[in-house]
């Protein structure tokens, strides 16, 4: 989900499939959609990836006797790396703006933003103000 985020996406796609030899090729039984808005940040954006997991757990469990799973076509299947410390560098010389869907996904606990300016590093922390 993060990188889909950095890329630009507007739409999650959470997928309850069967578990299966191959990663990620068993059987889907429920696909669900959740919208991510511009302004929401990294806590926000997970928050709705909880419902939607609990929503398709519990389609599960009530589900589980009369569920026909879709299998999945052939293609092959489309990874992201694991994501590095690295992965949260924000360039100083580029603006906020054109590097905010890294910026506000950049989870502070578990992968912070940071910059290097001037020999130092220097952490970021985003977060939403009340507005008055």
């Amino acid at each position: 989900m993060v990188w889909e985020v950095i890329q630009g996406a507007k739409s999650i796609t959470v997928t309850l499939l069967e578990a299966a030899e191959k990663i990620d090729s068993g059987a889907i039984w429920k696909k669900q959609n959740f919208q991510i808005a511009d302004h929401e940040l990294y806590d926000e954006i997970n928050e709705k990836l909880f419902g939607i997991t609990c929503e398709l757990m519990n389609f599960a469990v009530v589900n589980f006797r009369t569920v026909i799973p879709v299998p999945q076509d052939d293609r092959a299947p489309s990874y992201h790396r694991k994501r590095t410390p690295n992965d949260s560098k924000i360039d100083p010389d580029r603006s906020i703006r054109e590097q905010f869907d890294l910026l506000r996904i950049c989870d502070p606990l578990r992968f912070p933003a940071f910059f290097e300016l001037n020999g130092q590093m220097y952490d970021i922390e985003i977060r939403k103000r009340p507005r008055s």
